[in-house]
């Protein structure tokens, strides 16, 4: 069973979040529509219980939760439904935990731009291999039938 788990990010950026991280782990599985419906479902949920459990804009929150794929839609396992919330005054731990966590995803990001490039460069070198491939094949004909 797939699982969505933001790490740590300010509860005011929550959202967002659980939306980027549902693309990335969703990416040629579901629609992207159904993407964000389900993010938004989600995201609803986990606004009402921040506001049952007093969270400001300002603490960090660590959110993970359960879904399957179903028939092209997501399915949220909400008995797994996780709220991690630490409050700001337990800032300074936290700052360095955020730093930590902002320098992973930019790595993060970097990394995957990178391999995208690759990726592109494979795609390129795959095509040039099966250019030219065609050509011996049809200078092999070619021979063949000079041959004969």
């Amino acid at each position: 069973m797939p699982k969505l788990m933001t790490g740590f990010v300010r509860a005011s950026g929550y959202a967002n979040k659980v939306r980027r991280v549902l693309f990335a782990i969703t990416r040629g599985k579901v629609f992207p529509e159904e993407v964000v419906k389900a993010a938004g479902e989600l995201n609803k949920i986990i606004f009402e219980k921040l506001q049952e459990m007093g969270v400001k804009k300002e603490d960090v929150v660590r959110i993970s939760v359960d879904f399957n794929i179903e028939d092209g839609k997501i399915v949220w396992n909400l008995d797994s439904l996780e709220i991690e919330t630490y409050k700001k005054e337990e800032e300074e731990k936290l700052a360095l935990a955020m730093e930590e966590v902002e320098h992973m995803e930019k790595m993060f990001e970097e990394t995957v731009k990178e391999l995208e490039a690759l990726s592109d460069k494979l795609r390129e070198i795959s095509k040039e291999i099966s250019e030219l491939v065609e050509r011996m094949k049809q200078e092999y004909t070619g021979l063949k039938l000079r041959s004969e």
